[in-house]
């Protein structure tokens, strides 16, 4: 390799081994002709080496204003370096040269993780990012990231090299691909993976604790059960998930129940079942664990798992067939029923503070749920109530049942039978009726047939159960 120092000189050709003459003989004849070639002692051919390595040389500028740094500068949008959430690089490094095509690079990769920047001071500080999107402007480049890891601080005026390692494309596999993982740690012609940890699972598990070394998570289950989120994710980690179990499944969800930084991001938030002997691979990026392929269930779909938390939906539980949700998983259900909050029953453990008063038709029954995000609100159980849910900009409002208001015509006449005046219901009967029996009969008027009466005014319709998810 040539080095290039920032005088321009290019004609000491170092190699490795050359190199290490020069760290390990500090007085050797290599050292001396070194130094006497390109004019400078051992320590700046030393720096000289070190620059050309560490990256793009840049000058740090204090300033957290995201706009052209100016030429040869770098600037972060917070002096915290675990803040940082922008970078404004400028198109040319410290030497005037033309560096844009080279940071532009940086989105090149169609995976949402891009790469990761590093950025180095001659004394050591060192700031790790990693690069979501890239914005082109007229002499500067605008870099997106979401912070890493980093050691000391950077200051106004500093020496700063900036190096760029890139991640792959995004790959397109399927159930049938790689996620087939069966045993071996090793996938041809992609990357090996070392180091298996075990872990028997009993109940549903938060924030489990990986190893720092484990490549392949091995779990055995006692029941269905289900994970929620890992530790030790570091960008650009990936782990196996085998279940070595012979029965029974684990369900990877995307519930919020482990810490942000190590839930699952699966696809439409649709959690995955990952049966007996099954594996699925995940990469950590952009602060979740997500998954390297495509996920296929080969568990039959749970019709209930796009509901989201506050949801009210119908099912029909009289048809043959058709199932209601269950609570047997992370997700929680409630019936919107009175009287099921007993040992065993639908509700219980998730209602408290059953109340029902009133008669039929104008029942009003409530209860308080107990856990979740919703716990202490009070919901209305509409299967009791015989309550419909109509649209309007007030969620919430309860309203009985009510008419229109307006008035009634009476139909006066005379009697044939009498000198009296009459009111009737009919004025080609002969003999009319009394008042009170006049106006409070329904009674058909011979063209939409008889009326239909009862105990409160209703639409045609067909009863379903209403549950409601929350958890």
């Amino acid at each position: 390799m040539a080095l290039i120092d920032q005088t321009g000189l290019e004609n000491a050709a170092v190699d490795a081994a050359t190199l290490a003459d020069v760290v390990n003989d500090p007085t050797g004849p290599f050292t001396t002709r070194l130094g006497q070639q390109i004019n400078l002692s051992l320590a700046e051919a030393i720096d000289a080496i070190t620059d050309f390595s560490a990256g793009v040389q840049f000058t740090f500028d204090p300033s957290i204003t995201m706009s052209d740094p100016g030429s040869g500068d770098i600037r972060l949008d917070n002096a915290t370096l675990s803040s940082v959430t922008q970078i404004a690089i400028s198109d040319t490094d410290k030497n005037a040269n033309d560096v844009s095509a080279f940071v532009n690079s940086f989105a090149d990769s169609t995976s949402a993780d891009k790469g990761t920047i590093r950025i180095m001071t001659t004394n050591s500080n060192v700031a790790y990012y990693n690069v979501t999107g890239v914005t082109n402007n007229t002499g500067w480049t605008l870099v997106d990231v979401d912070y890493y890891s980093s050691s000391g601080s950077f200051s106004s005026g500093e020496k700063t090299f900036l190096s760029f390692s890139r991640t792959g494309d995004a790959g397109g596999l399927t159930s049938g691909g790689i996620n087939t993982y069966t045993g071996s740690n090793t996938f041809e012609g992609a990357f090996a993976l070392n180091g298996n940890q075990s872990q028997s699972i009993v109940s549903q598990t938060d924030d489990f604790s990986l190893d720092a070394t484990t490549n392949v998570l091995q779990i055995d289950l006692t029941g269905d059960q289900t994970l929620t989120g890992m530790t030790g994710g570091v960008p650009g980690r990936v782990v196996v998930i085998s279940n070595v179990d012979a029965t029974d499944s684990l369900t990877i969800s995307h519930l919020s129940t482990s810490t942000a930084t190590n839930q699952f991001d699966l696809p439409g938030n649709v959690d995955f079942v990952l049966r007996a002997g099954r594996s699925a691979i995940f990469k950590y990026a952009s602060s979740k664990w997500v998954p390297l392929h495509q996920l296929v269930s080969e568990e039959p779909p749970d019709p209930f798992s796009s509901k989201e938390v506050g949801e009210i939906f119908s099912v029909s539980t009289h048809l043959t067939g058709v199932t209601e949700p269950n609570n047997d998983g992370v997700k929680k259900f409630i019936k919107l029923t009175i009287g099921l909050t007993g040992s065993g029953q639908f509700n219980e453990g998730l209602l408290i503070n059953e109340s029902t008063s009133g008669v039929s038709p104008l029942v009003i029954a409530t209860a308080d749920i107990n856990v979740g995000p919703l716990s202490g609100e009070t919901v209305s159980l509409l299967n009791t109530e015989g309550r419909y849910i109509k649209p309007g900009t007030s969620s919430g409002t309860i309203a009985n049942d009510q008419m229109q208001g307006h008035w009634h015509d009476i139909v006066t006449g005379i009697s044939t039978t009498s000198s009296a005046v009459s009111l009737g219901t009919d004025s080609d009967t002969a003999q009319y009726r009394g008042v009170d029996d006049a106006v409070r009969d329904a009674k058909t008027d011979g063209v939409n047939g008889a009326p239909r009466t009862g105990t409160s005014t209703d639409v045609k319709h067909m009863q379903a159960e209403f549950f409601m998810r929350v958890l």
